[in-house]
């Protein structure tokens, strides 16, 4: 069994986060202001970083995890919308 605040091997889905989302309008800058906010409490209630000695504090963790969410998001809208996945980052276009 995983205690809580071990780092997973790779991603993790957080179900809260997709049931709050689900169904979701996002038509407009607003609505989706809207959803980020709500994704991201949603986020800061299910995961519980823990604080590394070597690596980084549980405060940045869910600091990168909520930035990372706030850029994920929009994206995967915006590809579910037109169905095409624009490459991001360095080397991938």
């Amino acid at each position: 069994m995983r205690r809580p605040g071990r780092p997973h091997p790779g991603a993790h889905r957080i179900t809260a986060v997709e049931e709050r989302l689900a169904g979701r309008d996002v038509a407009s800058e607003d609505a989706l202001a809207a959803v980020l906010n709500d994704a991201t409490h949603a986020m800061r209630e299910a995961i519980k970083p823990r604080t590394s000695a070597f690596r980084a504090t549980a405060d940045y963790r869910m600091e990168m995890a909520q930035v990372l969410l706030r850029r994920a998001l929009p994206l995967a809208i915006q590809r579910a919308r037109t169905g095409e996945a624009i490459p991001e980052g360095v080397g991938l276009q």
